[in-house]
């Protein structure tokens, strides 16, 4: 993933360098290969008891699902489905915040980051700072969200949108005072707060 400024958080460390390395017990090949039937037994009774999911529960469960997995669910396999390009600016975004678009679980789509025949994937860039205030990001399927760590006046997010549609649905979760402006080659929107949007491409 590319970003034009830096994604580091000033001050931080690498755990891993400083964590020591302890090796995991010895387990014999027996021990290894003998199944617990009691676990299992309990496992599979466990899951035939429990209560089925609700629509909000699988909508959660689907906005976790990779690009692919949720890609497969949605489209007949070897269909061609092209990869729109999409322009997220936030602005005015106060420090230790987290913004989320979200598109809705109706939508035949899924946030990409392109593949192949050009592309440029996913990038972020600080328009108007100077230094990206990114302390976390993540793209899924159906979600994703960016989480500051200082004021930003402005950063720009381009991804693509994986859909056979000629438009997209979905909602935005802002912090107070911050705006968000969705833009494709063919329409803009701009909104704030919690808030619904359809955009064309």
């Amino acid at each position: 993933m590319a970003a034009s400024r830096s994604t580091s958080v000033p001050g931080g460390t690498n755990p891993a360098a400083e964590a020591p390395i302890i090796a995991p017990p010895h387990v014999g090949p027996a021990a290894a290969q003998q199944p617990n039937e009691e676990e299992d037994a309990g496992l599979v009774a466990a899951v035939r008891e429990a209560p089925p999911l609700t629509p909000e529960q699988r909508q959660h469960l689907r906005s976790y699902l990779g690009e692919e997995a949720l890609f497969a669910s949605l489209f007949r396999p070897g269909a061609g489905v092209n990869y729109q390009p999409l322009t997220v600016v936030l602005q005015n975004v106060r420090a230790n915040s987290k913004v989320f678009v979200t598109i809705r679980d109706d939508q035949h789509a899924v946030w990409s980051e392109g593949k192949g025949r050009g592309l440029v994937g996913l990038s972020f860039s600080a328009t108007r700072d100077p230094a990206l205030y990114v302390r976390n990001f993540l793209i899924n399927a159906r979600e994703f969200f960016v989480q500051t760590y200082n004021n930003s006046q402005e950063i720009q997010v381009q991804l693509y949108v994986r859909t056979a549609q000629s438009d997209l649905r979905g909602r935005v979760d802002l912090p107070p005072g911050a705006t968000v402006t969705l833009q494709t080659r063919a329409d803009r929107t701009s909104l704030i707060g919690l808030s619904a949007f359809a955009i064309d491409f």
